[in-house]
């Protein structure tokens, strides 16, 4: 199998800072933290970095599981693909 040379572990100058915001999020939106497993979470997230000129290089971290972050994902493209479709069929004419 050959290895995608985009998928590589976080660079040491964000994986510090990544990992803080990651555990200030959770808390934040997690209240009770440490204790709570997965499954008692109410509140997920996935946070994601990149830098600006470097196309399809990016880096996140989540408290989610991979499969639901998965599913986050496809809704959020589905919604965006939707959002440019009815941008580009221009503006909706209102009811008198």
């Amino acid at each position: 199998m050959q290895e995608d040379p985009d998928f590589k572990p976080i660079p040491p100058e964000f994986h510090a800072q990544m990992n803080a915001l990651a555990e200030m999020l959770d808390e934040y939106f997690n209240p009770g933290l440490p204790g709570l497993g997965r499954g008692e979470r109410k509140i997920g997230f996935f946070l994601t970095c990149f830098e600006f000129n470097k196309h399809g290089r990016f880096n996140y971290i989540s408290n989610a599981d991979k499969l639901d972050v998965k599913q986050m994902l496809k809704d959020i493209t589905a919604r965006i693909e939707a959002r440019e479709k009815m941008d580009a069929a221009g503006p909706v004419q209102g009811r008198a």
